[in-house]
Formats: structure tokens, C-alpha cells, sequence
């Protein structure tokens, strides 16, 4: 009785196992599904330009197309602050006295319950805001890559 248990339950062992590894397997980056939102503003006067430039000091955009023209002053100003915080500014020929910002965004797709390490995949996928993270990650931090060379610098005696 207890042969016949012991065969059966390493026969139902290794059945599950052999499902396991026909599973089919899922990588982060094929989860990933980018969307671009884009805001337009207004750049007439001191408050649209502030409304503009408050909205991307909250949520920093990618990059910024400029269809006014930049001898405007509310336009230069513009121009110069989104600098300041990393904006990419595009120029556009259009001149009707607005400026957009374009986000880039990503989204975690929905897994199948059939695919193994999906839901983990997806999980890390929604905790990363940034999507260039994933699209043209940097090798190191700002940070970190000074450290690292004061310390090489430090090494060699410079």
C-alpha cells in the first residue's frame, strides 16, 4: 500500500514539473505598453505662463514643443525655465503663441494567469514612473558617477 502511494505521488511530482517548464515565461519589457499625453498651454500672459510653469515643476514633462515665437519675452522666459529643469525644448514654426508639453508614459499590460512570473513582472513594472528607465536607462547616477571618480581620482593622486 505504502509502494503503491510512494509511486503515485512521485508520478504526480513529476508530472507537475514537466507543466512547469512547458509554461511559457514573460519578460518585464514585453509588458510594457508607452502612451504620450500631451497639455497644451496658452502663452499670452504672466498667468498662463505661470500656470505653465507650475504644472511642469509638479509633473517634469519630456520634452516641450514651442510654437511662439522666442523674441517674445513670455516665450524667451518660458523657454529658459523649462531648460532649467531638463525639458527638451522642440521648436515648432507655427507661431500662435502656445507651448506643449508631451509626457511620456508607461503602462503595465494585463498578464494571462497562464504565464508564470507575470504578476511579479507587472508589480515591478508599475513601481518605475519613469519610463525612459526602461527605453534608454542611464549606466549610473549623476551621484554615483562623481563618487566614483573622486575616488578614482583620489587613487591615482590627481
Amino acid at each position: 500500500m505504502f509502494k503503491s502511494f510512494a509511486i503515485f505521488l512521485c508520478a504526480f511530482l513529476l508530472s507537475s514539473c514537466a507543466a512547469i517548464t512547458n509554461t511559457p515565461r514573460i519578460t518585464t519589457e514585453s509588458l510594457i505598453s508607452p502612451s504620450y499625453e500631451r497639455v497644451a498651454f496658452s502663452v499670452s500672459d504672466e498667468e498662463s505662463l505661470n500656470s505653465l510653469l507650475n504644472w511642469a515643476e509638479d509633473d517634469k514633462p519630456s520634452e516641450a514643443v514651442m510654437s511662439c515665437s522666442i523674441s517674445q519675452p513670455l516665450c524667451k522666459i518660458a523657454s529658459k525655465q523649462l531648460k532649467k529643469i531638463g525639458v527638451k525644448i522642440i521648436k515648432d514654426n507655427a507661431d500662435n503663441d502656445s507651448i506643449t508639453l508631451i509626457y511620456s508614459r508607461i503602462n503595465a499590460r494585463n498578464c494571462s494567469r497562464e504565464i508564470f512570473g507575470c504578476a511579479t513582472s507587472a508589480n515591478t513594472l508599475q513601481m518605475v514612473s519613469d519610463y525612459k528607465q526602461f527605453v534608454s536607462p542611464e549606466l549610473s547616477d549623476p551621484q554615483s558617477a562623481d563618487k566614483a571618480v573622486r575616488a578614482y581620482e583620489g587613487y591615482v593622486g590627481n
